[in-house]
């Protein structure tokens, strides 16, 4: 008997629990995965990045994988520029055997040319703040001449100084100006006392997630370099009322936790968010340790620990070695930094998913992460994916 195709059929408005089901879907017996990608999905929290896990997950399977595009209006012509500017799109493109419309016509991808107008010609960086109300960081890892992008020109810093430098001032002059935050005479998106010293938070938080992608999510089990993409974005969220942050938090009752305590302190007014999302298609945070850490692969008490008591163990105890060096420290310092930035985040790599409420007090005591509470059972997912909401104080 044939095993049949494999229908991952993703809408707009599905929550971040449907789209685990999904997962599930792509993680279930089959040849063959035929998932169909939603247009207008953008302003959802979290869902960029998770639907951008989807597709990693089912591309890098050994499962065929066809994307079709709900726009009857997909073309050869139009496809690059349509597929540049989101990260659902960046990440179909660059990973997809077989993309097609909604009239299952093949659209021809020049994946050469697309990475090097996002890499190079763009630098990139994606500016998308007109449209989906955000702004993409682009990083390539490939063997391939042409496509090796490790780390996005326009932010080309391996230390946590230069990237801060360099990353403000993008911020300032690109960022909050496009989301309408003004920053005449001081970079205002933090208005409380010790405005820079904020903005320097969110800077070593971003620095601390975006190397670890560099140092541990594009290799796999034998430390060879993994074709696929990383990124870390910026988006804005703005809500008028509380009714519309429980719609958007529908089934993650962690988060709407979070949001009635920030909405609450500023008294339902200026209910503005930054939402930030860091994202690699490695083989995950807790494989990846294990096949660079031999000496933790013969220790029987931490190979007998679930595999989320395990990222804890690694972050907790700030664990390293030459070949995988600080990566429970540099989620550590993060989670740190969070706290001070009353930010909350969530986490997604292998069969965990998790959270880490810097607004609790047992933050405060012991930076980890706990799980997010649900009725089913996890499948792997490919890749880790950091999703970051960030209270912002517009003037």
């Amino acid at each position: 008997m044939d095993t049949p195709v494999l229908e991952v059929k993703i809408k707009k408005d599905d929550t971040l629990l449907k789209l685990e089901e999904h997962n599930r879907t792509i993680n279930s017996d089959g040849k063959e995965i035929r998932m169909y990608v939603p247009q207008n999905f953008e302003k959802r929290i979290f869902h960029s990045a998770r639907m951008s896990a989807l597709i990693a997950t089912a591309c890098l399977g050994d499962k065929t994988t066809t994307l079709t595009e709900w726009w009857d209006k997909a073309s050869n012509e139009n496809i690059h520029e349509r597929l540049s500017g989101t990260l659902v799109g960046i990440t179909s493109a660059f990973l997809a055997q077989r993309i097609e419309n909604s009239k299952h016509e093949k659209l021809e991808i020049n994946l050469n040319e697309f990475v090097r107008s996002v890499a190079h010609n763009n630098r990139g960086l994606i500016d998308n703040s007109q449209f989906g109300h955000d702004f993409i960081f682009c990083s390539f890892d490939s063997t391939i001449d042409g496509r090796d992008y490790p780390r996005p020109i326009a932010l080309s810093a391996n230390n946590v100084q230069d990237f801060t430098r360099e990353f403000l001032k993008i911020k300032r002059e690109k960022i909050d100006l496009a989301f309408g935050i003004s920053n005449a005479g001081q970079a205002s998106l933090f208005l409380e006392y010790n405005t820079y010293e904020r903005e320097k938070s969110l800077a070593a938080l971003l620095f601390e997630l975006y190397e670890n992608t560099i140092q541990h999510g594009n290799r796999d089990e034998n430390n060879s370099l993994i074709e696929g993409v990383r990124t870390f974005s910026v988006k804005r969220h703005i809500f008028n009322k509380p009714d519309e942050i429980k719609k958007q938090t529908e089934g993650f009752q962690e988060l709407q936790y979070y949001f009635d305590r920030i909405a609450k302190s500023k008294n339902y007014k200026k209910l503005w968010f930054y939402e930030v999302t860091i994202i690699d298609n490695g083989i995950g945070i807790v494989k990846r340790f294990i096949a660079s850490r031999p000496d933790f692969k013969k220790d029987s008490s931490f190979m007998a620990l679930p595999t989320f008591e395990k990222l804890n163990h690694i972050i907790t105890q700030s664990l390293s070695s030459k070949l995988f060096t600080g990566a429970g420290k540099g989620i550590k310092i993060a989670l740190k930094n969070l706290i001070g930035l009353d930010g909350f985040a969530t986490i997604r790599t292998n069969d965990i998913w998790a959270y880490f409420d810097g607004t609790a007090r047992e933050s405060k005591v012991s930076p980890s992460f706990t799980k997010v509470k649900t009725a089913s059972k996890l499948e792997n997912t490919r890749g880790t994916s950091y999703s970051i909401i960030l209270p912002v104080s517009p003037k």
